[in-house]
């Protein structure tokens, strides 16, 4: 829930996340630990829609895919996707 909310800044203080993380609370028997970071994450958006095309474009700058040929021919992958 903390890592999907982030962190409080000027625009969303810590008390706004506490909020929210305690409505997030209600649902996790409901939810599977996907769907629950999916909500923290969908909240934030909601509650700083000003910086959601921030937050967007952090997370294609911090992508990647490595392809990494063995000596044996195999590949190895390693990389970094989108939360959705």
């Amino acid at each position: 829930i903390q890592r999907g909310l982030g962190s409080p800044t000027a625009d969303v203080p810590a008390a706004v996340l506490a909020e929210a993380a305690v409505a997030l609370v209600d649902e996790v028997a409901s939810l599977t630990l996907e769907q629950l970071a999916a909500r923290a994450r969908e909240a934030r958006d909601a509650l700083d829609e000003e910086h959601v095309i921030d937050r967007e474009r952090q997370l294609r700058e911090s992508r990647y895919l490595r392809l990494l040929r063995r000596a044996d021919g195999s590949l190895k992958f390693d990389g970094l996707a989108d939360p959705e």
